[in-house]
């Protein structure tokens, strides 16, 4: 691409204006808490407003310690649609339903599938690998389904691994 300017879209300009005018990266925080309500505040300042949707339906799936609170997207056509798992970014500390509605919103509309984003339990409040065991496990009864982005199957597996790995060691 030599002689090309690379353009950045309009609507990611916005976003990262309105982070940097918030000052530093909400990630500094002291705490988890701290940078959770950064995180919120940032979220609520986005000028980019949340794409409409055809249905999103807050539910709760069984898990292994209790019900886990999800939300389905689902677009507007026919069925049956594919469907996507999503699991939230935010190092296992940061994020919830809310914080990545408007991505999973995106999601299911350009995807043309319906979109189940997982309200995993998070860290430190819940220890590693809480929320992996949620990304992990299948309930009782479902079908054997194996992950089809190269990102699920190889990245998070990937992490997942590698962070296990070091939380044993620290625990030794």
């Amino acid at each position: 691409m030599a002689g090309k300017a690379l353009v950045l879209d309009p609507q990611m300009k916005i976003l990262l204006d309105t982070f940097n005018a918030a000052g530093p990266m909400f990630l500094r925080a002291e705490t988890p808490e701290q940078a959770r309500v950064k995180m919120q505040a940032l979220l609520a300042a986005n000028p980019i407003p949340a794409e409409p949707i055809y249905r999103a339906e807050d539910r709760h799936i069984p898990g292994v310690t209790g019900e886990i609170p999800v939300r389905v997207y689902t677009p507007e056509g026919n069925t049956p649609m594919g469907v996507l798992v999503f699991f939230h970014g935010g190092g296992w500390v940061l994020g919830d339903l809310e914080s990545h509605d408007r991505v999973c919103r995106a999601l299911a509309n350009k995807a043309g599938c319906v979109t189940v984003s997982v309200d995993y339990r998070l860290a430190p409040e819940h220890v590693f690998p809480a929320a992996r065991r949620i990304a992990t496990r299948r309930p009782n009864g479902s079908p054997k389904m194996r992950p089809r982005s190269a990102w699920t199957r190889r990245g998070l597996r990937s992490a997942v691994t590698a962070l296990e790995v070091i939380w044993r060691r620290q625990s030794r």
